[in-house]
Parts: C-alpha cells; sequence; structure tokens
C-alpha cells in the first residue's frame, strides 16, 4: 500500500526540515573588534547588486515648494523604485523627508527627496541592472540643495552595534557623505566623507565636538583611507597613513599605502561600552573613548549639503553622489545587552554565528573562534546563511525519494 511507504517518508521530511532550521539559526552574533570578540542579538543584510533599475527622476524641482509639490502629502510620492516600498527595505530603513532654510552659518537652503534615492548601474558607464547600488543624490539647484537621508525606524531601537557598509563617493565639492549613529545632538558618533577633502580620506567624530570654552580637540580627527587590496581581511593591522590630526588613536602595521573615496571600499563602524571603532577594508584605522553615544540610537546614512563651512558650498548644478553596494548590521536591541568587546560567543549553549567578514556576504555560518571565548575572530570562509539548511534538505529529499 502506499500510505504506509509514506508515513516514515513524510516522517523524514519533517526530520529534514527540523534539523535543517535548527542549524540555520543563529542563537547570536559575534565580530572581532580591535579589543577582541563582540557578540550582538540582531542582523541585517541588505544587498543592492543587483536589482531592477529606477525609472528616470522628474526634471529638478526649481524651488523646494515644488519639490515638495513632488513628493506629495507624505513626501514619498515620488520613490523611485518599487523596492523602496518593499518589507525588504522599510523593515531597516525609512527615507526621510524635512528641510532647512539658508542662514548666515548656512547659506544654501537644503530639502530631501525621495527622488534623490536610487537603484542605478554601480558601472556609470553602463545601464544594464547586472551589477546595481543604492545610489545617494545630492544636487545644487539655483535656490537650494537637494539631499537624500535613510534611517532606521525608532521601532529598531540600537544600544550597541556593528555596520558595515560597501561605498564609493563621487562628485563635486560641497557635499558630505555621512553614516551615523545618533541619539542626540550631544550623543552620536559620525563617519563622514566630504567632497571638499582630499580624495584619500574620511573623518571621525564623536559629538559633542563643541562645549562652552569651544571645539573638543579629541572629538573629531582626519584618517586615511587604507587601500581596497583584501575582501576577507579580520585582521586589525593599523594604519600608517595620515592617523588624524584631532585626537585619532590607530595603530601602526599597514604600508600606509592610501585608498580614495571613488572606489568602492569597506567601511566598518563599531560601537561599543567602551569606545567607538572605525575599520576601512578589513584595517583598524582609530578608535575614540571620548563621547560614546548612549542607546536607544538611530543608524543613518544620508548624502547633503548646505554651503556653510563644514560641507562647503556646491556651484549651481554640481551633484555628488554615494553608490552603497550592500549594507550589513548586527546590533543589540535592548539596553545592557553586551557589545562591549567582552561577549563569550555563544548563546544559550551554542555558538554564535561570525559575521563581520568578506565581502558582502549574506552570512558567515562558521562558529568563533576559540569557542567563543572572546580570544578571536572568525576564519573568514564566508559561507552564507542557509548553506547547511540546502544540505540537510537535499538529504532529505533523497532519502524521501529512496523510501518511496
Amino acid at each position: 500500500m502506499y500510505f504506509p511507504r509514506l508515513c516514515p517518508s513524510f516522517i523524514l521530511l519533517l526530520l529534514s526540515l527540523h534539523i535543517s532550521f535548527i542549524l540555520a539559526s543563529c542563537p547570536c552574533y559575534t565580530t572581532t573588534t580591535s579589543t577582541g570578540n563582540a557578540t550582538f542579538q540582531q542582523y541585517r543584510f541588505l544587498d543592492f547588486r543587483s536589482l531592477p533599475l529606477s525609472g528616470p527622476p522628474p526634471s529638478p524641482a526649481s524651488t523646494t515648494d515644488e519639490l515638495r509639490s513632488q513628493g506629495g502629502a507624505s513626501g514619498l510620492a515620488d520613490v523611485t523604485s518599487p523596492f523602496f516600498n518593499s518589507t525588504n527595505f522599510t523593515n531597516t530603513f525609512a527615507i526621510q523627508i524635512f528641510s532647512q532654510d539658508g542662514s548666515h552659518a548656512f547659506p544654501v537652503a537644503m530639502a530631501t527627496t525621495a527622488q534623490n534615492i536610487l537603484i542605478a548601474p554601480s558601472n556609470t558607464t553602463s545601464t544594464t541592472s547586472n551589477s546595481t547600488a543604492l545610489s545617494l543624490l545630492s544636487t545644487r539647484q539655483a535656490t537650494y540643495q537637494s539631499a537624500a537621508q535613510l534611517q532606521t525606524p525608532p521601532s529598531l531601537p540600537f544600544y550597541a552595534a556593528s555596520i558595515r557598509l560597501s561605498a564609493r563617493i563621487t562628485g563635486c565639492p560641497g557635499a558630505v557623505f555621512g553614516l551615523f549613529i545618533y541619539h542626540s545632538n550631544v550623543s552620536e558618533s559620525d563617519t563622514e566623507i566630504l567632497t571638499r577633502d582630499p580624495v584619500t580620506q574620511f573623518r571621525a567624530t564623536n559629538q559633542p565636538s563643541l562645549n562652552s570654552a569651544g571645539f573638543v580637540a579629541e572629538s573629531s580627527s582626519v584618517f586615511a583611507i587604507p587601500a581596497n587590496n583584501t575582501t576577507t581581511n579580520t585582521d586589525y593591522k593599523g594604519n600608517d597613513g595620515d592617523n588624524g590630526d584631532n585626537g585619532g588613536s590607530g595603530n601602526s602595521g599597514n604600508s600606509g599605502v592610501n585608498g580614495t573615496r571613488e572606489e568602492f571600499n569597506t567601511y566598518r563602524l563599531d560601537w561599543l561600552a567602551s569606545d567607538t571603532e572605525w575599520t576601512i577594508n578589513g584595517i583598524f584605522v582609530g578608535s575614540k573613548t571620548y563621547g560614546v553615544p548612549v542607546g536607544p540610537a538611530v543608524v543613518a546614512l544620508n548624502m547633503w549639503g548646505d554651503g556653510g563651512e563644514w560641507s562647503g558650498e556646491m556651484g549651481v548644478n554640481g551633484s555628488a553622489r554615494v553608490d552603497v553596494g550592500w549594507v550589513e548590521m548586527v546590533w543589540n536591541g535592548s539596553d545592557g545587552a553586551g557589545g562591549s568587546g567582552a561577549g563569550n560567543g555563544k548563546g544559550g549553549g551554542r555558538e554564535c554565528c561570525v559575521v563581520g567578514v568578506g565581502d558582502g556576504v549574506a552570512l558567515a555560518d562558521v562558529p568563533a573562534a576559540g569557542s567563543g571565548n572572546g580570544s578571536g575572530g572568525g576564519n573568514g570562509s564566508g559561507r552564507r546563511e542557509g548553506g547547511r539548511w540546502r544540505v540537510c534538505m537535499i538529504w532529505g529529499w533523497m532519502l524521501w525519494l529512496v523510501v518511496l
């Protein structure tokens, strides 16, 4: 009879699904910092490298009022791709709509718009979707400068985090790319690249950078961008380049060869209990114990300019952009959950999944080195989440066919 043969096959199938679920799930996530392993609760990976291209944007608005009318009541009527309305995107980021008038300190009015957030070719000489990127633009019109900002929603609080992204910044002087962790104006950690700066440098700042006495020297540093000559570097070697003009701390050990913001680099910002750390292309470049943010915080990406002293003033009809290939984030969503660099690499008796390695790998499911004792990092194999899941499913289906 068929039924008696179906029952064991069905049981085997359920068993394979159960085993694959156990193997593929991660009780926690660990990543190597400059001082050891840090353990986190939550994980997200967004890959923008193979998506349908955005449609052509409308003609640039001549005024901020016209720009707002294009965006509709919500400001989001002019999103350039259905992807930005998908839960895959909106569960992690929200497009921010706001504006500011010009002033003495910031002479150019600024307004963010969904028009400036695109899925565009990552090869600027190509018009195909074989290799794409998330692009944030800032363009200068006669009466204002348009900008773009993405931000994690307040319903997704951060109390500690490790954030990596692959990004390229190009364009005219007068714009700023920012990756930042924000709690308040005096509790914020920034990674910023100014298009008026040399193409080989970036700026790292913990707020507040000003107090009643003026500029706080230890709040901000200028670092050199290490050359992007590896995709899986997990060694926290220092950078011999410009380790900062104000309060930067970095280690010696790299060749000192500089990279450029105009190529794709992997930028990493670690927010831990004791400090914030900056790593580029697998090379640790510096950290700060001053002004470490407190939670809850949000994570934001933006491209902006306002004509002020920090961004500089862009010429009319000028533009600048950041192209992002992927974003990987691990974080703790509650206070006191760890992320201090002293985590034991285990969750409920099971070893954590390793993140923070590889070039845009969805998830490395290799256990932490040293049995999760916080003494080292992952082995950088870059195996993707679900690899063992697929193996189990294949074996389950093979057994099912054998029984039938």
